[in-house]
């Protein structure tokens, strides 16, 4: 099963790689892009997708709220899921 997360308001791969809450957080990985990038708590994995506007995805049994956690603490934001009508609303209002 996968989920995926937004911020409010949306961070930007240049936010998340120039200031991860820990470099230790940025795991490096051969499947890493431009546009893709592998977070990891040291047990689980999330993984940001996207330039201007972040979108995080939870695969398999991950349990990602430890870093989920730390991204909003770091950066100021809040976190939503794709079943909360404003993860779908961030992205139709920068459109």
């Amino acid at each position: 099963m996968s989920v995926y997360f937004r911020t409010i308001p949306p961070l930007t791969m240049q936010q998340l790689r120039g200031n991860p809450p820990n470099q230790g957080m940025l795991h490096d990985t051969p499947e890493n892009t431009e546009t893709e990038q592998c977070l990891t708590d040291g047990e689980t994995y999330l993984w940001a997708f996207g330039d201007d506007e972040l979108t995080f995805g939870q695969f398999g049994s991950n349990q990602t709220a430890d870093i989920l956690a730390a991204l909003g603490e770091h950066y100021g934001v809040r976190i939503v899921n794709e079943w909360e009508d404003e993860f779908h609303a961030t992205s139709e209002a920068t459109d």
